[in-house]
């Protein structure tokens, strides 16, 4: 029986010396000579010849075939050996090459031939197999033997070159030995135009970094550096106008309109969250930047295509897409009254919205268009429900007011409006109705300086400004007073006290003199002389009956109070004076 061991070689094999391929192989180019180092590309053929015979006793010859891989085509060498020499050459081609490789008989029974295969990258699945038929020199022949051959176990990286069809592929020669790798990488080889490096010894996984890809690589520090081993080779974008390579802590991506651009760390990790496969199919496309500082010095940021992912160590990463992105450009990005995103891209509950949030505000885009809200108006906005509250979506950006003091936006339910003084403040609804019919902030209220609020009695509704107040009930609707006329009113326990809630404005009286409030159960009137005084019950009756202001009686002078046996009011030409016992209510002229 012939037994053939076929095996990677050591550096220094003592036992043979090879030569370069067979002249006239035209697959043997210089180039596939150092597709393995000298010593990876030697292989130990151990023949032991059976059946009694020696080399001495007849001058065996020995023909075998071995089929492998060489850069993904099958080729077929046929080793023909004697006891002192061995002739390799491919399959059909003619015989009679000269040798390439001599053996020395290492006993008087075997043959130990050192044989070099330029440029065969050995495939690691199936190793190498072998067919022989020993024959004498007299022809006689000693029997057929199939030879079991070892495998050929090449270390990752050559395999991982191998696969990729060695020199021919991007990566072109080899520019140095396989050494140990960097950062944990159990192997790594440079060659001219790239890298190969094996990520984890347990699997012998190993992938190839190449071309501009590996400009860069080498730029962020290869191994060693933010992006980390190398987890796969170069692959297609998901619409095959580029291609990526993904590493440990991050990616580096080509595109046709984009250029190579790397992304890592916990920008990576927001841009592969909704796409985790082709982060480069979703909302923000391909990289346009690498990682880059903020001119802040504070933060870090990629842009994309479609979009910005930026980064603090206090907010995290965060991205910012199309229009809201354009919006807070606009603005100056961080440095603008925004400062960084805090929260990416969402939905609203209803679904009629997209926002993103930010340090100082939000940026919302809907139906109505993309507007910003921030500062102390986003404040108020967020403590009334944001989007969710009674304000609703922002319908303007913030503006500054006509008499340039104040900043206001206006949304779907109402309005916030921002003074340096008063701060800011929510407006809605039928309060807000009345306050624009008033003139906004321009007119005699001012700028408001409480949110809308419930009434003490839980009957109504209110907001206090500058100057006055606007009060609203389902039943009386919303009514402003302000100036001496809410004083007078205050002084009576507002919407608790006699006179109830407001049912009219503040309303010029009939003289052209005077300022009046009617409320639900009394009146409230002013004049330049007499100031603001409230009338009401069998008083203000009377003095309805007698024409108001217009009478003889003119304008209340005091407020109603206790008089003997009833209440009295003064007035500029009199005084009414109640009954308690009777009712009655009579004049009393000066």
């Amino acid at each position: 029986m012939l037994t053939l061991l076929i095996g990677v070689a050591p550096a220094a094999l003592g036992e043979a010396s090879c030569a370069d391929d067979p002249a006239g192989d035209s697959s043997g180019d210089d180039l596939l000579q150092q597709c393995l180092s000298a010593a990876d590309g030697t292989v130990v053929l151990d023949i032991a010849l059976a059946g009694g015979a020696t080399v001495a006793s007849g001058g065996r010859a020995v023909t075998f075939a071995v089929t492998g891989t060489r850069f993904g085509s099958d080729l077929q060498y046929v080793i023909t050996g004697a006891a002192g020499e061995a002739t390799i050459r491919y399959r059909d081609e003619e015989p009679g090459r000269p040798p390439v490789c001599s053996a020395t008989p290492t006993t008087d029974t075997a043959v130990r031939y050192a044989v070099s295969f330029p440029g065969w990258c050995f495939p690691h699945s199936t190793g190498l197999t072998a067919n022989a038929t020993v024959t004498t020199t007299a022809g006689q022949d000693v029997g057929d033997s199939t030879i079991a051959a070892v495998p050929v176990v090449l270390d990752a990286v050559d395999r991982r070159y191998s696969d990729l069809n060695g020199p021919r592929s991007s990566l072109g020669m080899p520019a140095g030995p396989t050494a140990a790798g960097q950062a944990g990488t159990t192997l790594r080889r440079q060659y001219a135009n790239g890298l190969i490096s094996q990520s984890d010894a347990v699997s012998s996984l190993a992938f190839e970094v190449v071309g501009p890809h590996y400009a860069l690589y080498q730029r962020m520090g290869e191994e060693a550096g933010v992006l980390g081993r190398p987890l796969s080779g170069e692959y297609p974008n998901w619409n095959r106008n580029g291609v990526t390579n993904r590493f440990e802590r991050g990616f580096v991506m080509t595109g046709v309109n984009t250029g190579t651009h790397e992304v890592h760390g916990p920008i990576a990790d927001n841009y592969v969250f909704l796409e985790p496969n082709f982060p480069e199919r979703g909302e923000l496309g391909l990289p346009t930047t690498d990682e880059l500082g903020t001119p802040d010095g504070i933060g870090r940021y990629n842009h994309f295509e479609r979009g910005s992912i930026y980064l603090t160590p206090s907010t995290g990463a965060h991205r910012v897409v199309g229009a809201m992105r354009d919006k807070w450009a606009g603005l100056g990005w961080e440095r603008g009254p925004l400062g960084y995103p805090t929260r990416g891209s969402g939905l609203t509950p209803d679904g009629k919205a997209q926002f993103t949030l930010f340090e100082r505000g939000a940026v919302v885009s809907s139906a109505h268009g993309v507007r910003e809200v921030h500062g102390g108006i986003a404040v108020a906005w967020r403590r009334l429900g944001a989007e969710r509250g009674q304000l609703g979506i922002p319908i303007t950006d913030e503006t500054s007011t006509p008499d340039g003091w104040g900043r206001f936006n206006h949304f779907t339910g109402g309005s916030v409006y921002w003074t340096p003084t008063h701060g800011a403040w929510a407006v809605y609804g039928a309060i807000r109705h009345r306050w624009a019919q008033t003139g906004w902030e321009r007119g005699p209220l001012g700028y408001p300086v409480t949110d809308e609020l419930g009434t003490p009695d839980g009957h109504g509704r209110f907001n206090h400004f500058q100057n006055g107040s606007v009060y609203w009930t389902s039943s009386t609707g919303a009514h402003d007073v302000r100036g001496a006329i809410r004083s007078a009113w205050s002084a009576l326990r507002w919407e608790t006290g006699p006179l109830g809630y407001p049912v009219t404005g503040e309303t010029a009286t009939p003289d052209g003199v005077g300022r009046y409030n009617h409320f639900q159960r009394g009146s409230v009137y002013w004049s330049p002389r007499t100031g603001g005084h409230a009338v009401y019950g069998a008083i203000l009756q009377r003095w309805a009956q007698l024409g108001w202001e217009r009478s003889s009686l003119g304008y209340p002078t005091s407020r109603e109070r206790d008089a003997p046996g009833g209440r009295e009011q003064y007035f500029q030409g009199g005084r009414l004076v109640w009954n308690a016992s009777t009712g009655a209510v009579t004049i009393v002229r000066y």
